[in-house]
């Protein structure tokens, strides 16, 4: 929770959580919503939207050749965004 907007080499991330998830696993993820709360962080590389998740699993990019499935997505109040990501 609130951890992947701060790291630096996100698709690194992703393969390093795919590499220890066994298939089926399930990567529960909770981050800001959007541009604001990420200005006003110095310490965010990247902000997150319902766009961006879809756009960064379907892009063609190291993460997106890994195969996650988007099992759940949902806006949280208070500018949060929860998705849940399956290991293929």
């Amino acid at each position: 929770s609130h951890v992947l907007e701060h790291v630096e080499d996100f698709p690194r991330a992703l393969r390093e959580i795919h590499r220890v998830l066994r298939p089926g696993g399930l990567l529960h993820v909770r981050v800001p919503f959007g541009l604001m709360p990420s200005l006003l962080n110095p310490f965010h590389r990247r902000a997150f939207s319902e766009v961006s998740v879809r756009s960064i699993l379907a892009m063609d990019s190291d993460a997106a050749k890994i195969p996650w499935r988007l099992v759940a997505m949902e806006r949280v109040p208070v500018r949060e965004l929860s998705f849940t990501l399956e290991r293929a």
